[in-house]
């Protein structure tokens, strides 16, 4: 028998989880905690609309929670249709159980959710060395065979040159009145990107867990001639999610207050003393044509400006590395993260045929 017990999350896990999830991650001259205080539990409600947490537990009596991970769904447009497709994420491993027969086990329950007839998305941060090398060996005991798609860079944007703004181009605060167009537009930009999230701007008013941390005057359009041609939101996730500062690399620790310093007169991301977390909020459905790089620069500036004029320090938003709007981001000061988008199975002839036309979209705060 296995010393583990794989099974479907319960609420008494949650501290379990969240040491999980929150253990130190080291990047570049600091280690950083991802939490999801004050339960795991609610930040699964938000990166799917149909969370599907499975756990690993020790048999040994205790019960302790030495792995995890969310298989959920969600609904998005794949080739231009509604369908409900599994997101992989949050996997994590007790570091005293890695390198060991676990990670076989725990992709047992993915087999069974999976069978020979599904598949699912992930992506992977490309310093995550560690699990890019065990997934490109999929297929093989037992781990699913993973299909690289096309690389997700997330960006950090922390500052704004000045342009001069498009007179044909008006933008506003949505109101309730706006849902309609604002699900039809979503709709439409389905022609333009695979993977959209099939938003319903309802569940916002409604107070749907799915967009926690959300309200319909946090999201600005764009309007030509009376047309509406982008839509974007400020998402606050502090609530439910948090980027914490566990510690800093000596030479970056001497750094830090010369470097806060000239962030007050540049701008951008201060850096919080060791335990403090960062300041920055995510974006939440930044729409445009591709290739209507006016609007969607329009859309970017007012976001940047409303948050400014709240003492924000940093946006956050991810695109494919295909998609044509990124020029506008070369207004901005940013930090960029890359990753690799995957569709990964346990039987390859059940992948979709993609329309390789469209652009992959990223909601970088549901990653």
């Amino acid at each position: 028998m296995s010393a583990y017990a794989l099974r479907t999350a319960l609420p008494t896990d949650d501290a379990g989880i969240l040491r999980l999830v929150g253990a130190p991650q080291p990047s570049t001259g600091l280690t950083l905690g991802f939490e999801r205080a004050p339960s795991y539990f609610l930040s699964a409600a938000v990166s799917h609309e149909s969370p599907d947490v499975v756990v690993a537990t020790l048999r040994d009596g205790s019960d302790s929670v030495v792995a995890v991970v969310n298989m959920g769904t969600r609904q998005v447009f794949v080739n231009g249709e509604m369908q409900a497709v599994v997101y992989g994420s949050d996997m994590r491993i007790d570091p005293a159980h890695q390198g060991g027969r676990l990670l076989v086990y725990f992709n047992r329950p993915v087999k069974e959710r999976l069978g020979d007839t599904r598949w699912f998305q992930t992506v992977i941060l490309k310093e995550n060395a560690r699990s890019r090398a065990t997934f490109d060996q999929g297929g093989r005991a037992g781990i699913p065979i993973y299909f690289p798609q096309q690389s997700v860079v997330t960006y950090t944007l922390t500052g704004l040159s000045p342009a001069r703004a498009q007179e044909s181009l008006a933008v506003r605060q949505a109101t309730a009145a706006d849902v309609p167009a604002m699900n039809a537009f979503v709709r439409a930009m389905a022609a333009h990107y695979q993977f959209l999230p099939a938003y319903d701007f309802q569940g916002v008013e409604r107070g749907d867990p799915y967009y926690r941390g959300l309200r319909l005057e946090d999201f600005l359009l764009v309007e030509r001639d009376g047309a509406l041609c982008a839509l974007g939101g400020l998402w606050r996730q502090k609530e439910f999610k948090q980027t914490r500062v566990l510690g800093y690399q000596p030479a970056l620790a001497w750094l830090r207050p010369f470097y806060n310093l000239w962030t007050r007169w540049r701008g951008g991301l201060r850096l919080p003393a060791p335990g403090g977390t960062l300041d920055y909020l995510m974006t939440h459905s930044v729409l445009s044509a591709p290739a209507d790089n006016d609007a969607f620069a329009a859309l970017m500036t007012a976001l940047w400006q409303r948050l400014s004029a709240t003492g924000g320090q940093a946006l956050c938003l991810s695109l494919a590395d295909n998609d044509p709007r990124r020029a506008v981001l070369r207004r901005f000061r940013h930090h960029a993260i890359t990753g690799t988008h995957y569709l990964a199975t346990y039987n390859p002839a059940c992948l979709p045929a993609l329309d390789a036309s469209r652009i992959a979209y990223f909601e970088c705060g549901r990653l």
